[in-house]
């Protein structure tokens, strides 16, 4: 299942200025973070409630904004939503939920992240691919 891309542009989370969404990048010339841009309007024909209701229950059945190309997964995703009752009750909240990412196939919140990463390396040529490492002392 190859995926299409809904990515209209990258834009500057400070100033704005945007950046064409075929070329990897990260960073604006200021220094910030970059945020995709997607056509929504374009998603929404194929993400339906009916469609998702249809599709594997992985990340990928919203293949729509992800990254394109052939997904490389470990099945992370899908994660549960936690009632956290006693937390939200300290906090005056009734209906407090958190995600338990515990469940992804690392353990971790960042076989999100990793997913999206080794989807697009294909793309990248080999002397400019990296991964984040972590490291404990």
């Amino acid at each position: 299942m190859t995926t299409a891309t809904k990515v209209m542009e990258l834009e500057c989370s400070e100033c704005s200025k945007t950046y064409a969404a075929a070329v990897e990048q990260h960073l604006c010339v200021c220094g910030r973070p970059l945020l995709a841009r997607y056509d929504l309007k374009r998603a929404a024909a194929t993400l339906t409630l009916e469609n998702l209701s249809k599709r594997v229950r992985t990340l990928w059945r919203y293949r729509e904004v992800l990254p394109p190309g052939e997904p490389v997964t470990l099945g992370e995703g899908m994660t549960p939503l936690v009632h956290a009752a006693r937390l939200g009750a300290s906090m005056g909240l009734q209906r407090l939920y958190v995600k338990d990412e515990g469940l992804n196939p690392t353990g971790s919140f960042k076989a999100r992240g990793m997913m999206w990463r080794n989807t697009t390396v294909p793309r990248v040529p080999r002397w400019e691919r990296s991964w984040p490492l972590a490291a404990a002392d």
